[in-house]
């Protein structure tokens, strides 16, 4: 079962394909003299073995999403000049020999890579961190147990005090270790947004704090959809997590249920109102109640962290509250121009009622886009 990819992630990553590709291109002109035309670009959803494709008939490059999802962007590169070099051997050698000949072989030589036929996964093992697979599968089943109707309260909060315990003491085991295991990428997250409601922050706050990633607002111009012009559109807003693949994974499984769950409360708070004939329109504000249910999640993550700090024994207990040295210096690397942002809060009623709810909010399975169709750019 290989995860879906959403409009976020087709449009953010296939920017990065087309920007790593016209990179490519001007290196190989620089170097040769030859200008090579740039094809369709394409990205398809994770696969057991293939990892991209070239089709001279469409003129089109295609690479698999699992490298975006699970690898460093090096990898991607990689893989993008091998199948360059396939268009290499068709559009501009001309020869029609074997998928891998001396053809290829030369074009490799070219494109400052190894003439491998067949790209395995194993071959980009120094690209990628998908050791902790298991981990991950296992926190989410401990989350996904608290949420169980059949659990009692008490039941709900060992079991989420239990996934805490098992995301700490899995980083904790990592730390200090500056070596080729640590592999830090960014992930888009959620939909397009012209403008940002101050739970999102609230949402981003959680997920630093208590899932060992980081998170940050991008912008990327979107076309409008069905418009000729390609210049017809927008900026929108997005974010980036940013850590390792396995946190990630975790964040983002996090972020979506969050969401989720924050809506379904939402509802659930409208229909109490109207069953009681208080109207919500000019009393009560969505905006409020949902940085109260983040707020009051929040304090009871806090709760539950401070209970694991208290078992734990010193030295333990002072790695818990200290961020990972290496996730920080990777992250800064990684956005080295970053400015703040002023929010504005809501100052209607329904914060309070927010917080409650929060407090006893369990984690559900999060809901993601089943828009599936991919997006191709010239």
């Amino acid at each position: 079962m290989y995860k879906e990819i959403n409009d976020t992630m087709q449009i953010v990553w296939s920017k990065k394909l087309l920007t790593l590709c016209q990179k490519i291109y001007k290196e190989v002109e620089r170097k040769t003299a030859i200008k090579l035309q740039e094809p369709l670009l394409g990205i398809f959803p994770g696969n057991k073995t293939l990892l991209g494709s070239w089709d001279p008939k469409k003129r089109l490059i295609k690479i698999s999403a699992d490298l975006f999802l699970h690898y460093e962007k090096s990898a991607v590169e990689y893989v993008l000049r091998h199948e360059i070099a396939h268009q290499f051997v068709d559009e501009i050698f001309k020869k029609r020999e074997k998928p891998h000949g001396d053809a290829f072989k030369e074009a490799c030589k070219i494109l400052e890579i190894k003439p491998k036929a067949n790209l395995t996964k194993e071959d980009l093992t120094e690209f990628a961190s998908d050791k902790d697979k298991a981990i991950v599968g296992k926190i989410k089943k401990i989350l996904a147990k608290g949420h169980c109707e059949s659990a009692s309260e008490k039941e709900a909060e060992m079991f989420l005090k239990k996934a805490q315990e098992l995301i700490i003491k899995h980083n904790l085991s990592q730390r200090g270790f500056e070596n080729s295991e640590h592999v830090f990428i960014t992930r888009p997250v959620g939909k397009f947004l012209t403008k940002t409601p101050g739970y999102y922050w609230d949402i981003f706050t959680i997920l630093r704090k208590y899932y060992f990633v980081k998170a940050v607002r991008c912008s990327v111009f979107v076309k409008k959809e069905n418009a000729f012009d390609l210049n017809i559109g927008s900026y929108q807003y997005y974010f980036n997590l940013f850590g390792e693949p396995s946190n990630l994974d975790i964040a983002e499984y996090i972020f979506e249920a969050l969401l989720h769950q924050g809506e379904y409360l939402w509802n659930e708070f409208k229909k109490e109102k109207r069953k009681h004939n208080i109207p919500i329109k000019g009393n009560y504000s969505k905006k409020a109640f949902l940085e109260g249910v983040y707020e009051g999640y929040d304090k009871k993550l806090s709760e539950e962290k401070e209970t694991i700090v208290k078992e734990s024994d010193e030295r333990v207990s002072s790695l818990i509250r200290t961020e990972d040295p290496l996730l920080t210096k990777a992250y800064h690397k990684e956005f080295p121009k970053l400015s703040k942002v002023s929010l504005n809060y809501s100052s209607m009623q329904g914060y309070n009622a927010g917080v409650s709810k929060g407090k006893q909010m369990r984690i559900s399975p999060g809901v993601t886009s089943k828009s599936d169709r991919g997006k191709l750019l010239k």
